[in-house]
């Protein structure tokens, strides 16, 4: 048997080991519109992926969706077509101008997590909104390893962790782990994002400043 690592859209990688709960308490309510708003779907040519609104008529998801060819870009909710402003291979980033409406951008949040502490995956599937739980476990060079589950079409969506009472994004959808068994990939569970600190130095490269605490938000400088 073989672990593989698989974009959502595919890469992966298992993270294995006992994790030591040394988290802060937080608390937040359940999640709301608010968040889950913030996630749109995203259809690239023939494909799907999910995207996040990170400021006026902005939205971030993963290059790895976004083809080489001139296909459309197309917000599925709002049939509003969308441009590439900058990608980033290296972080795996791709920003897009495109018409947001009134959707509030979700916060993002730098401060440190613990092993343990409880995250959200919410990401797009089959034309439907998803949140899954899971736990954060580590940080390597690959990104933040979770326990979300996520699957196919969550790529580009929002891992949410609880700061200061108040859901912010603490890294962008990535990849999920799966196994390799007779020749057919089986999702594992464990999932992968890229971190809010690669997202914050990304947008920055793009004169757009994050806002790190309250209020929240990203705005062009």
């Amino acid at each position: 048997m073989r672990h593989i690592v698989v974009t959502c859209f595919v890469t992966l990688i298992l993270a294995t080991g006992a994790w030591a709960l040394a988290s802060p308490s937080q608390k937040c309510a359940q999640i709301s519109p608010a968040e889950t708003d913030a996630i749109v779907e995203i259809r690239i040519g023939n494909s799907q992926a999910s995207g996040v609104v990170v400021g006026q008529d902005l939205v971030l998801t993963v290059l790895h969706s976004i083809p080489a060819n001139d296909s459309e870009i197309e917000l599925i909710a709002s049939n509003a077509f969308a441009e590439v402003l900058a990608g980033h291979q290296g972080y795996d980033l791709a920003l897009l101008k495109v018409d947001t409406g009134d959707i509030k951008p979700l916060p993002l949040n730098l401060q440190p997590m613990y092993p343990g502490e409880a995250v959200w995956a919410l990401g797009y599937r089959d034309h439907q909104i998803n949140t899954t739980e899971g736990k954060y476990l580590r940080q390597n060079y690959r990104g933040l390893l979770t326990s979300a589950p996520i699957a196919e079409g969550y790529s580009g969506g929002a891992l949410l962790h609880c700061s200061q009472s108040n859901y912010a994004m603490t890294g962008l959808l990535h990849a999920f782990t799966a196994k390799l068994v007779a020749g057919e990939l089986i999702n594992s569970g464990h999932s992968r994002a890229i971190p809010a600190k690669a997202i914050h130095n990304f947008l920055k490269e793009q004169g757009i400043h994050a806002e790190t605490s309250p209020p929240y938000g990203f705005a062009l400088k």
